[in-house]
C-alpha cells in the first residue's frame, strides 16, 4: 500500500532543491509520495515559480507573543491526509504544536527535522526544559548528524526513534565543477582580479554578526602584512553587506561578489587555498571540502552541528578563539606546503564521506521506519480494542 509524506518548510534555499528532488525520486521507488509544503513570505500563489507540482505553497502569519515573534504556518488542512508530517523543530513555529496535538487525537504522526538544540546561543534552564519536552513530543527525529543525534538522545528521545541524516549539499557536483575550472585554468579570472601567484583566502556564506566579520577583516589585514599578495574573496549577502562592501572598497586585494549560488560558486572556489570562517560554521564547511580549500575556524561554541565534520589538522583547522592564534593558524597553513596539501587531501576524502546520496538514503530510511512504527502502534491499538 502506498504512503504519503509531507515535509513543511518555511523556505527552500537553493542548496535544498537537489536534496528534495532526489528524495522525491527515491521515495517514489518505495511507493511513498513526497509533498513539500512551503510557507514562505511569498506563499499563497497557486504555484511556486520554477518548482515542481509536488511543492505546495501555503500562507504563513507572523505573530507577537509577548516580546517574542512566532510563526503560524497554515498547513493543517494541507497535511490532513498524509501518513507522516515532518516539521522543522523550531519552537517559535507555533503551528507545530497544533500538528502534534492533532497527531495525539489520531491524526498523522509528526516527525521533526533539526539540530536538536540551538547551537548558536545558550539557553536558560527553563527554555532548555521546554525545548526538551517539545522534541520528545514528536514521533520521530531526523537529526542533522551524529552530533545532533547525541543531543536528541540527551534530551530523552529513545535512540531507536532518531535518524542521523548527515546534512550536506551536492558536494560531488560542486567539487567536480571546481576541478573543471582548475583543469581549464583560472589565469584569466586571476588576471582580471590582479591575483598572481599569491595565496587566496575565501569567505563564503551569509553576512551577519554571528559570522564575526570584523574579526575576519582584522585577521585579513594582518595576513596581508605576513604574506605578500594575500587576497581575500568574499561570497554572500546579508545584513552586514554594506560593511563588506566598505572593507572591499578600501582594499584592492579584497574582492566581493555578492550572493553566488550553486555551481556558479565553483569558479571562485577554484581560486582558494584556504577558507576563512572565524564565526559560526554550518554547511559552508562542505563548500570548503568541495573547493579543496581547508576551513580555518575558531574553537567557538556558536557553530552549527556541521562543525562535527571538521577533523582538526586532517581536513581543516580549529584555532584557539583569539585573533593572534587565528592569524598564526592561517599563516602556518599558507607557509607549510606539505601541511596544506595534507589538509587538501583530507578535504577530498571528506567530499566522498558526505555525499548527497547518503543524506537522501538516510532520510528515506528514517521515513520508512517512522511509517512502520506508526502502523505497528495503530495495529496494536486496534488489537487492544
Amino acid at each position: 500500500m502506498s504512503s504519503s509524506v509531507a515535509i513543511i518548510q518555511r523556505r527552500v534555499p537553493h542548496y535544498r532543491e537537489a536534496f528534495f528532488a532526489a528524495l522525491h525520486e527515491h521515495l517514489g521507488l518505495l511507493g511513498i509520495s513526497l509533498h513539500v509544503i512551503v510557507s514562505s513570505a511569498t506563499s499563497g500563489a497557486p504555484v511556486i515559480p520554477g518548482r515542481p507540482p509536488w511543492f505546495q505553497p501555503v500562507k504563513s502569519r507572523r505573530l507577537r507573543i509577548g516580546d517574542h515573534e512566532a510563526i503560524w504556518q497554515c498547513a493543517l488542512r494541507a497535511t490532513a491526509r498524509h501518513d507522516l508530517v515532518i516539521i522543522e523543530l523550531a519552537p517559535r513555529i507555533v503551528s507545530n504544536y497544533a500538528l502534534i496535538a492533532r497527531s495525539r487525537r489520531g491524526g498523522p504522526p509528526v516527525g521533526g527535522f533539526g539540530h536538536g538544540r540551538n547551537f548558536v546561543s545558550t539557553r536558560s534552564p527553563g527554555p532548555r526544559s521546554a525545548h526538551a519536552m517539545f522534541v520528545r513530543s514528536v514521533d520521530w527525529c531526523f537529526a542533522y548528524n551524529d552530533l545532533s543525534r547525541d543531543v536528541f538522545i540527551g534530551l530523552g528521545v529513545p535512540p531507536g526513534r532518531v535518524t542521523a541524516i548527515n546534512n550536506t549539499i551536492d558536494t560531488r557536483r560542486l567539487s567536480a565543477a571546481v576541478a573543471e575550472h582548475r583543469r581549464c585554468g583560472t589565469n584569466e579570472l586571476r588576471r582580471s582580479l590582479g591575483i598572481l601567484g599569491a595565496p587566496v583566502a575565501l569567505y563564503c556564506g551569509s553576512l551577519y554578526r554571528g559570522k564575526r566579520l570584523g574579526f575576519l577583516f582584522e585577521a585579513a589585514l594582518r595576513l596581508r602584512k605576513k604574506h605578500s599578495g594575500f587576497t581575500l574573496v568574499v561570497l554572500g549577502d546579508g545584513p552586514c553587506e554594506e560593511e563588506v562592501k566598505a572593507f572591499a572598497g578600501a582594499h584592492d586585494w579584497v574582492h566581493y561578489f555578492g550572493r553566488v549560488v550553486g555551481v556558479e560558486r565553483a569558479k571562485y572556489l577554484a581560486l582558494a587555498d584556504v577558507t576563512l570562517i572565524p564565526g559560526l560554521v554550518g554547511l559552508v564547511i562542505l563548500d570548503a571540502f568541495a573547493a579543496g580549500a581547508p576551513l580555518v575556524t575558531t574553537e567557538s561554541s556558536s557553530h552549527g552541528p556541521e562543525i562535527g565534520y571538521l577533523r582538526h589538522a586532517e581536513n581543516g583547522w580549529s584555532s584557539p578563539d583569539t585573533l593572534d592564534a587565528y592569524v598564526n593558524a592561517v599563516s602556518l597553513l599558507l607557509s607549510d606546503d606539505q601541511l596544506l596539501r595534507r589538509l587538501q587531501q583530507g578535504c577530498a576524502e571528506a567530499v566522498q564521506r558526505y555525499p548527497l546520496e547518503q543524506m537522501v538514503s538516510r532520510f528515506s530510511d528514517g521515513i520508512v521506519a517512522a511509517l512502520g512504527r506508526h502502523q505497528t502502534l495503530a495495529t496494536d491499538s486496534h488489537d487492544e480494542r
